[in-house]
């Protein structure tokens, strides 16, 4: 029973270490004569028109958000951290909707990693890898990059 809750246990962790390797960031751009509001609209409360457009609106400002993700078959995982970003850069300046909604991914090149050999007989060399490079291959990054209109309906929960 012990064996089992440390493989539990052990994949829980790792998970949490896959997971902490992706995240996103955000930034913010007031429109003209828009102030933020004391209160913040929660991150829920903030609709996402992907495909329509509210009857009526209030520009706010545009937000921006940039997530990564180290593989190929994570784009989608840092899509939704791009748009959760995005929402909660909207909620900060009172808005309850995004609208015109952009996304761009691009393929960036990789760093080198280093390689992570024992020391064996003091060599910082990988034996497993012919020629023994100090250097692992590198891998692409990612990048998703979003922007979108912050506005304010009047409608709450609308648009989803």
């Amino acid at each position: 029973m012990n064996h089992r809750l440390l493989i539990v246990a052990g994949c829980v962790a790792l998970g949490l270490l896959l997971g902490a390797c992706e995240s996103s960031t955000g930034r913010t751009e007031l429109a003209r004569g828009v102030t933020p509001p004391a209160e913040p609209t929660a991150f829920l409360d903030v609709a996402v028109y992907s495909d329509t457009t509210p009857a009526a609106y209030r520009e706010l400002g545009r937000v921006y958000a940039t997530a990564e993700a180290r593989y190929e078959h994570r784009i989608e995982n840092a899509e939704r951290l791009a748009l959760a970003e995005l929402r909660k850069r909207a909620g900060e300046i009172g808005a309850d909707a995004i609208i015109e909604i952009q996304r761009e991914i691009t393929e960036q090149d990789g760093q080198p990693v280093r390689s992570v050999s024992g020391s064996f007989e003091d060599s910082s060399r990988d034996l497993l890898r012919p020629g023994g490079g100090d250097f692992a291959a590198t891998r692409p990054v990612y990048r998703v990059r979003m922007t979108a209109i912050a506005v304010q309906t009047g409608e709450p929960g609308a648009g989803s």
